[in-house]
């Protein structure tokens, strides 16, 4: 019954499918595809429907299956946990029994453990007990050995300390031993020098009256010589006379030649111009020529590398093409390779023969890969090499294709050039033309010159004559001068050595006198320089003495602190070792408590287990059962629905084979049509590229020579009026310079300024010059005489007001000399450089500037295509509308006529048409482009633009001339300045020396007169005030004053003068760097105190050096706007025993002692610990502490009653301990102490303190 079912539905389908068929009778049945297409869709959707009912049947059996295979595993499952289960319990119970024995094993052990524990921990007890004790007697002898090691530093410090002050000490006594070698040195040198200068003033004297002997036979030689040159004289003046005349006769000629030389000196600029000209157009040609050269060459070096290139591509490409397959059949092994590698590894592994194949695969393999990967080595490298040829090839191409064009270009360029080269060469012989034109007679001008220097040549000849002979006599007459000169000078130098020998006699004896009271200062001061050495050797003796106490003392405490370190040491390793046993034990302990407890609760844990198992091996058989009915009904449901299954599958196969049937109709008339489609479009396709190839060459061939016409004619007319006018700029800038310079150089009215205003700076360069070298020279004499006198008035003050240094800000009080009587006058002649030949290249004219700017725009005509639009690509503007011509078009040839293929057929046409048009439009304008472009510019730059010419002559004529006339007069400014210059500093100079050097004493004068002016007294530059007797101690404060003197006749001025330190040691802080001076009163030696406050560093070591360096600012004079000198200051540090005191007693004590009721007392002893805390480092030796009794002394006596603290550095505190002991029964009696503190001597602090008896 389903079968025919089926049958009835296949009926209806082809019915539907034959209606839709008869809707599409537009085509031939052969490609009517669109009736088939709908007949095979609907077919299909039957077919897929009958199949999805199937497959959903199938679905349904799948599910039943995938339960019966669920239930099946789960019985199998409950089976598997019963058995598990009964496994479980059986383990357990073992368990269970063994767990139960050990915890009985493990409590009797515990036992033995807790008894051992007890016997380690009193053990412990009593190493704890020895340890203890043992720390208790170290304590002693360690504060011991630390007090110790403070004492040695102190005193090691000291010893340094001393050790420094000994070399200094020292250092000075061989300096002043130096000293007085010199000293002794110096006195003999003088007395031997007296000596020799005692002898040598006889002989001085005897010499002085021989040379006036020979003065007076000198004078009487003059007369007779003073005649000869009288009469020489006469004789040159006759001859000087007759050489005038032929010089003037000289002169005229020469300016008659030189005028006709002016008139032809624009040609002959003209002519180097154009020579110039010339050389630069000849290496632009060459230059033009060696790149054509190079052009021609790069083409062919081109053509006939392109073919080697191309025979080296195929030859690449046939490699790799070669290796790809190597490569391809390597990889297509290798996957054999691997797969039966696969396969093997899939099989018996323990199989012989499996094992080898297996091995000899993997050899293979690993060969194939070695062999896979040199292949793709190779290959990389020839596609990179292939890659390379390809450019080359390209590039050389792109040579070629361009290389063409490029000469062209160069070809016409050299052209161009050998025609600019011809007319200047042309112009060239019509300006030497023109010279010989305008200078007929320069030639006989010339010959009669050459006639009038020789008359001038002979007359020159006989005045020389007339000349020497008089030269001879006045060399007579001079020579008996200079004698007379010289022995006079002779004279005064002996009398001048007299002179001198007498004063240093004379000084001589004042420095010998000088030098014995020196040297006898310094033998004192040996004496004192020794003495103190041998002090500070005897201290360091002492210091060294003290040093080798403390170090044996201390040797002998660190030995017993060694003994007693070991002993504590050994006793910790000790109880070390029974804390290990203890804990050792105790761990084992608990570690055996913790398994008992485990156990326990694993018995417990156990129990439930079991009993868990238990129930659920009863519901794991319940369950089995429920499976096992629930399978029974699955199997039946199954074999239902396969039977189901069975029926529609057979009936969806029915449908699904009428479906392909219907599609591979569809297929074939689809397949046809497409192929009857694309005949259409390739006909009417080669119709239109036909036609719009001919077209479109049509229309190019008008646009192309209108557009190059249009761009050509512009370009070439632009060119043409911008040579034109280039031309004009050049030959008007040469006519302007020349013609300007000439009327320029010869302008009287700038000689005349330039002389007036050069005259005006060389008196002012006079004036200058001499109060750079007199005025000065004049100042520092009046100077140094005013210093070398001190005044005797001696004042000290002090620069301190209410207490306070002075240090409010320095106000300005610097006094201004300024000079009135001149200012320099600083003139500057203009650098002018040009010359009438070299005018036109050295000057730089805005001409020049124009001339650039209009060669900048014609190389942009010629060289700027893109501007120009010289070339296709620029000028090109593509068709925006193309007119389709369809006589050409013919469509009607397609398959049957079908209007679709003739639609096709026609929109193809279109499109290639107008792709063809535009290739072809383009091809052909770029073509004729050029051509057409130059002959267009060629013919519109060959026109006349002569208006343009004389425009720019115009231009550049007006404004070289006024340029060129600037500067000739510049030139005649500058020559009649330098004349100028000259004379006024010829007629001043001397004048302007002695009034300056008169000036300079006169200001000098002025400044002592009305001025203060102040200076340091280098006999005694610095002293010092402190606040401790003792000196510059440690910690202490202190000032520094100056010695100054005024020489003004006037008192300074409050902060005129400043103080600065500059420099100082580090062991000083300064409080003010910086000190203006209070006023100081005039023509006095002032000791100024209190300038620089300081302070000693705290932690200054002493006997260190302490230097400071002050700065003193004078005010200045008409020389420097202000003076500077360095005042230093010298001294050492002293030490300041200060320390800071304090006491540790007992105010309450008891007097004494009693054992055995109060008949066995003794009388009890106390101590007082004086504890010292150092302020600061580096002080030397010790502390003196002394105890002694105010009241009460009837009760105690002092059982130790002094003791030496050594010095504790800073922030160290040392103890010393003073002791008292009762001698005699007391109660509430109040006892009064004082302990004094002192340092060598110096009682430094005292304390009192209380003490009751109870």
């Amino acid at each position: 019954m389903m079968r025919s079912n089926a049958l009835s539905r296949n009926v209806v389908l082809l019915s539907v499918m034959a209606m839709a068929a008869s809707a599409h009778a537009g085509l031939p049945d052969e490609i009517d595809y669109r009736t088939y297409l709908s007949t095979y869709n609907s077919a299909k959707s039957q077919s897929d429907a009958a199949r999805m009912s199937a497959t959903q049947i199938s679905d349904l059996i799948q599910e039943l299956a995938a339960r019966l295979e669920a239930n099946g595993s789960e019985i199998s499952i409950s089976k598997r946990e019963i058995e598990e289960a009964i496994a479980v319990v059986s383990d357990l119970n073992a368990q269970n029994m063994n767990l139960e024995t050990t915890i009985s094993e493990l409590s009797f052990e515990n036992q033995g453990l807790e008894q051992e524990l007890q016997r380690l921990a009193d053990s412990l007890d009593d190493v704890n007990s020895d340890i203890n004790r043992t720390e208790s007697e170290l304590a002693g002898p360690r504060n011991t050995a630390r007090n110790l090691r403070r004492a040695l530093d102190s005193v090691l410090s000291s010893l340094r300390t001393n050790d420094d002050r000994l070399g200094n000490a020292q250092k000075k006594l061989d300096r002043t031993r130096n000293e007085i070698k010199s000293l002794e040195s110096n006195i003999s040198k003088a007395i031997d020098e007296r000596d020799r200068l005692n002898i040598k003033l006889p002989k001085i004297q005897e010499e002085m009256k021989s040379k006036k002997q020979d003065l007076t036979q000198a004078t009487s030689k003059v007369s007779t010589f003073e005649s000869q040159v009288a009469n020489a004289r006469t004789k040159l003046q006759a001859a000087n006379t007759e050489v005038s005349e032929a010089q003037a006769k000289v002169t005229q000629i020469e300016n008659k030649i030189s005028k006709q030389e002016q008139a032809v000196k624009p040609l002959v600029q003209k002519r180097s111009n154009l020579q110039s000209q010339l050389s630069s157009a000849q290496t632009a040609l060459s230059a033009k020529s060696s790149e054509l050269e190079k052009a021609k060459s790069e083409l062919e070096s081109a053509k006939s590398q392109i073919d080697g290139l191309k025979s080296q591509r195929e030859t690449l490409a046939s490699q790799k093409t070669n290796l790809e397959k190597k490569r391809s059949a390597l990889e297509a092994e290798m996957q054999q390779v691997e797969q039966a590698l696969r396969d093997l590894m899939a099989g018996d592994r323990n199989d012989r023969g499996n094992a080898n194949q297996i091995k000899n695969l993997r050899e293979r393999r690993k060969i194939l890969r070695d062999k896979i990967q040199q292949t793709k080595t190779r290959l990389t490298k020839v596609v990179g090499d292939f890659e390379q040829v390809n450019k080359k090839i390209t590039k050389a191409q792109s040579t070629i294709n361009g290389g063409s064009s490029k000469i062209a270009i160069l070809e016409s360029e050299v052209n161009r050039k050998k025609g600019e080269v011809r007319n200047l060469r042309q112009d060239i012989k019509a300006v030497e033309a023109e010279i010989a034109q305008a200078a007929p007679q320069l030639e006989k001008l010339k010959q009669r010159l050459t006639s009038a220097k020789s008359d001038l040549n002979s007359t020159k000849t006989a005045q020389a004559s007339a000349k020497s002979t008089l030269e001879k006599a006045q060399a007579k007459l001079a020579q008996v001068k200079s004698d007379i000169k010289r022995i006079e000078g002779d004279i005064a130098s002996l009398r001048d050595q007299k002179q001198k020998a007498t004063q240093r006699v004379a000084l001589i004896d004042s420095d010998l006198k000088k030098f014995r009271n020196e040297l006898n200062r310094e033998k004192n001061q040996f004496e004192t320089q020794r003495r103190e050495v041998g002090t500070l050797r005897n201290t360091q003796k002492a210091l060294v003495a003290e040093r080798d106490s403390y170090q044996r003392r201390l040797s002998v405490v660190e030995s017993d602190i060694k003994l007693l370190v070991d002993r504590l040491d050994s006793l910790h390793v000790t109880r070390l070792e029974f804390e290990e046993q203890s804990q050792a034990r105790s761990e084992r302990l608990v570690a055996n408590q913790n398994i008992i407890a485990d156990s326990s609760q694993r018995i417990m844990q156990n129990s439930s287990v079991i009993a868990s198992k238990r129930s659920q091996m009863a519901s794991n058989e319940d369950r089995i059962a429920d499976l096992e009915t629930e399978r029974s009904r699955l199997l039946e449901d199954k074999l239902v629905k396969e039977e189901e299954f069975a029926r529609a599958d057979t009936v969806a196969s029915d449908l699904e084979d009428i479906t392909n049937e219907k599609y591979q109709a569809y297929q074939s008339r689809s397949n046809l049509y497409v192929q009857y489609e694309r005949d259409a479009k390739a006909l009417g396709a080669s119709q239109g590229e036909a036609a719009g190839a001919t077209a479109g060459e049509y229309k190019a061939s008008a646009d192309v020579q209108e557009d190059a016409n249009f761009f050509g004619s512009a370009n070439g007319k632009k060119l043409g009026e911008l040579r034109g006018y280039l031309a004009g700029l050049k030959d008007g800038k040469e006519d302007g310079l020349t013609k300007g310079y000439e009327a320029g150089v010869n302008s009287q009215a700038s000689y005349d300024e330039g002389f007036a205003k050069g005259y005006e700076a060389g008196v002012a360069k006079a004036k200058s010059l001499a109060k750079a070298q007199e005025f000065p020279r004049g100042y520092e004499q009046v100077k140094s005489e005013s210093f070398s006198s001190k005044p005797a008035n001696r004042v000290m003050l002090s620069n301190s007001v209410n207490g306070s240094l002075f240090l409010e800000k320095a106000f300005s009080v610097a006094q201004e000399f300024v000079s009135t009587s001149f200012e320099a006058f600083d003139f500057v002649a203009p650098e002018y450089s040009a010359s009438p030949e070299s005018l036109s290249s050295a000057f730089n004219s805005k001409v020049d500037q124009e001339i650039a700017k209009t060669k900048r725009e014609i190389e942009s005509y010629e060289n700027d295509r893109a501007k120009t639009k010289a070339l296709p690509q620029y000028a090109y503007t593509a068709p925006t509308r193309i007119d389709i011509d369809e006589d050409f078009k013919n469509c009607f040839d397609v398959y049957k006529g079908v209007n679709e293929f003739k639609k096709a057929c026609g929109a193809s046409y279109d499109a290639a048409y107008k792709a063809e048009f535009n290739v072809s439009h383009k091809d052909t304008y770029f073509a004729g482009y050029v051509d057409f472009f130059e002959s267009s510019r060629d013919a519109a730059a060959a026109g006349d633009f002569g208006a343009e010419t004389q425009k720019g002559f115009d231009k550049a004529y007006k404004t070289a001339f006024a340029e060129a006339r600037l500067e000739g007069e510049g030139v005649a400014f500058k020559n009649g300045a330098a004349d100028g210059q000259e004379a006024g500093f010829d007629e001043n100079i001397q004048a302007a020396k002695e009034e300056m050097l008169a000036l300079g004493k006169s200001q000098a004068k002025k400044l002592f007169a009305s001025n203060a002016v102040v200076r340091l007294n280098q006999a005694a530059q610095t002293s010092v005030k402190t606040e401790d007797a003792k000196g510059l101690t440690q910690d202490g404060k202190f000032s520094v004053g100056l010695g100054l003197v005024n020489f003004g006749k006037l008192s300074s001025n409050r902060g005129a003068i400043s103080a600065k330190v500059v420099a100082a040691t580090s062991n000083v802080e300064i409080v003010n760097s910086r000190a203006n001076l209070r006023v100081l009163p005039a023509q006095a030696q002032i000791e100024l105190t209190d300038v620089i406050q300081a302070k000693v560093a705290n932690n200054a070591r002493p006997g260190s050096d302490i230097e400071m360096k002050i700065e003193l600012t004078y005010p200045g004079d008409e020389l420097s706007g202000s003076y500077t000198e360095i005042a230093t200051f010298n001294a050492n540090v002293v030490v300041n025993p200060e320390v800071q005191v304090a006491l540790d007693f007992e105010d309450k004590v008891k007097d004494r002692k009693c054992t055995l009721g109060l008949f066995n007392c003794k009388f009890r002893s106390h101590d007082v610990k004086v504890k010292l805390t150092g302020l600061r480092d580096f002080v030397p030796g010790s502390y003196d502490v002394a105890i002694s009794v105010l009241e009460g002394d009837k009760f105690v006596e002092l059982k130790k009653g002094s003791t030496k603290v050594a010095a504790p550095g800073r922030g160290v505190t040392a103890t010393g301990a003073l002791t008292y002991k009762f001698k005699k029964k007391t109660k509430d009696d109040k006892l009064k102490f004082k302990v004094d503190v002192s340092y060598k001597g110096e009682l430094l602090q005292s304390k009192v303190f209380d003490v009751r008896a109870k």
